[in-house]
């Protein structure tokens, strides 16, 4: 069986479409060329401070006055009416925390990333066969880089990163037109 060239040029920019898409970030490229990353640009991730900028010695005293770290010649520090002390308790969920949100974020991420992936070279192997579901998968691969990529155009914050999304936008749209051309429909042998 004879393969329609567009077919074929739809396959490779799938494979580009997916190590841009999913592969790149994955690796943490974006932080490589300063662009921000699955992991928020070049700050280290949960917290962690920089190998090389551990901090050395003994943590300082407490001031004079302080009880259970808080400083209760403030008005509305140390104890409550309960006699418990207000302390900020990491990951207990107060205002501003939103450490527990941006993991989830992250791992959202990475699952988005791991179905382009997987649907992508499922959808190379069938274009490649000039199998009808290569084409189908082609398209929902597409669209789903399209619908992760333009709100990020919105707010790109670098170059960098809008030439990113907008050539993965372009990329997708290509790809769609490719696979949808009359000269792409599918070759049959005679019987």
């Amino acid at each position: 069986m004879k393969r329609p060239l567009t077919l074929t040029i739809a396959a490779v920019l799938v494979l580009v479409l997916i190590l841009i898409s999913a592969v790149w970030p994955m690796v943490g490229g974006q932080r490589l060329i300063g662009g921000m990353g699955p992991r928020g640009g070049s700050n280290s991730p949960s917290g962690n401070l920089p190998s090389g900028n551990t901090p050395q010695g003994t943590p300082p005293a407490r001031p004079s006055g302080t009880q259970n770290g808080t400083n209760s010649s403030q008005p509305g520090a140390g104890p409550d009416n309960n006699g418990s002390s207000q302390q900020f308790q990491p990951g207990s969920g107060a205002p501003g925390n939103r450490g527990g949100m941006m993991q989830s974020t992250r791992v959202l991420q990475y699952v988005l990333y791991a179905v382009e992936l997987i649907l992508g070279l499922i959808a190379i192997g069938g274009l490649w066969a000039s199998k009808r579901w290569g084409i189908v998968l082609s398209i929902i691969t597409s669209a789903l880089v399209l619908i992760a990529t333009v709100p990020g155009i919105f707010r790109s914050f670098s170059t960098i990163s809008l030439i990113e999304n907008i050539l993965k936008i372009l990329l997708a749209i290509c790809i769609i037109v490719l696979v949808v051309l009359p000269k792409s429909k599918l070759v049959k042998e005679p019987a």
